[in-house]
């Protein structure tokens, strides 16, 4: 105890004498402290923390590799091809994301779509806030004219008004009838604005 405290004592004398190291010292503890706080919180955010969906440790994320690409995206027909496997997995569904030019009374805007297959919310345990979810029938060509808006984009865009399900909104020159709003507790995917029902392309 003794000689702990002697080198408690001559430390504190030379950083008297050194003001300039004892800055750097504690400048450097607390901004190591600070990075290992922050590096920690990514990656709870990332990696540890829970997922905000019933059961998240029976969710999976499927990739598709390919000699130039280790973690691709998923082309519909193999997951067609993996729904059809017996046994493989309870359930699968599909999504992914793209541009579209909203147009309207006022000017015309950029918004990001989901595209999901009709099974994902269920999957996922969300139910929409107002309205409904997408059904079976919206997986036909040409049937994905209905979209689920986020619930920041139904305030954003009509105010919050309570008789959304409904209107129409005209995406690429298209009209697509909001068919229900998403709850705000959804954060499925950064910064999309509404969901569409996910189809196969056409052949050809």
């Amino acid at each position: 105890m003794s000689q702990l405290l002697q080198d408690v004592r001559l430390s504190l004398r030379r950083m008297r004498r050194e003001p300039v190291f004892t800055t750097v010292v504690v400048a450097t503890l607390a901004l190591a402290i600070g990075a290992t706080t922050a590096v920690f919180s990514l990656v709870y955010q990332v990696l540890l923390k829970p997922l905000p969906y019933p059961e998240p440790q029976e969710l999976l994320r499927l990739y598709q590799s390919t000699p130039q690409r280790e973690r691709g995206g998923v082309a519909y027909s193999y997951l067609q091809a993996w729904r059809e496997r017996p046994g493989a997995f309870q359930a699968i569904e599909g999504a992914t994301a793209m541009d579209y030019t909203l147009t309207g009374p006022s000017a015309a805007q950029r918004v990001r779509a989901g595209l999901a297959t009709p099974g994902l919310l269920s999957l996922l345990g969300v139910r929409p806030e107002r309205g409904q979810d997408f059904g079976p029938e919206s997986q036909g060509a040409g049937r994905d004219r209905s979209v689920l808006v986020s619930h920041a984009f139904w305030w954003s865009h009509f105010g919050g008004r309570a008789d959304v399900v409904g209107q129409t909104l005209t995406l690429d020159g298209a009209p697509h009838v909001v068919q229900g709003v998403l709850p705000a507790s959804f954060r499925f995917w950064p910064g999309v604005d509404l969901w569409k029902p996910l189809t196969p392309a056409p052949p050809g």
